[in-house]
């Protein structure tokens, strides 16, 4: 059986500012429509926030 591990995460936003923060399978977390970047160790991942949508990132 293959088992997922769970990773710490920081979520910047354009000025490269921590705007959240969590780990990856936990509750999800809200914020003001934009444009982020996702941060989990060596990985990083874009994402487009828009108003009233559920975005979701993946950090293959």
């Amino acid at each position: 059986m293959t088992r997922a591990v769970a990773a710490q995460f920081q979520v910047l936003d354009a000025n490269g500012d921590v705007v959240a923060s969590g780990i990856t399978g936990n509750e999800a977390i809200s914020l003001a429509p934009g444009d982020y970047r996702i941060v989990a160790g060596d990985r990083e991942a874009p994402a487009h926030i828009v108003s009233d949508e559920v975005t979701m990132i993946g950090l293959d």
